[in-house]
């Protein structure tokens, strides 16, 4: 941000200016940050594929389409910074988390084993990272709507 000489007053203007470069500057770091969670949902589950496909095809299946859906929303969103690719960024964070909330709570015909076991630490760091691309997502969406809203 550029600092006006110690002689000079602001003007409307010059102080409107300065704010946009900095809401740019934010929405910028918001999206690297979202990019990069959206890379690491894609990654752990990437890495547990091959023991999730072997214990129970279903559910390596889903993991599956979620690394290909993180992938694909996360390049979008390097690309366009827009309402439907936010959502869409929202929506895969949120798809692993009730999935994991399922899982645990209740007996499904693609996965026995999980029910009760909320404490697996790839889990854990799998959830924070899905749940920070949620907030990351709401604070955007959020963004947007009080932008518009004062054009």
């Amino acid at each position: 941000m550029t600092h006006p000489p110690s002689s000079a007053v602001w003007n409307a203007t010059q102080i409107e200016r300065a704010g946009e470069i900095d809401t740019d500057a934010r929405r910028l770091l918001v999206r690297g940050l979202t990019v990069v969670g959206l890379a690491g949902i894609a990654l752990i589950h990437l890495v547990e594929l091959p023991d999730t496909w072997r214990e129970s095809p279903g559910l390596g299946a889903l993991f599956l389409v979620l690394v290909i859906a993180a992938v694909v929303v996360g390049g979008a969103l390097v690309y366009q910074d827009a309402t439907p690719v936010w959502q869409l960024s929202a929506l895969v964070a949120l798809g692993p988390i009730v999935g994991y909330v399922v899982t645990r709570s209740a007996d499904l015909p693609f996965d026995h084993d999980d029910v009760g076991n909320w404490l697996e630490p790839s889990v854990l760091v799998a959830t924070f990272i899905e749940v920070s691309v949620l907030a990351l997502c709401a604070y955007a969406l959020l963004a947007t709507k009080a932008r518009s809203a004062r054009r």
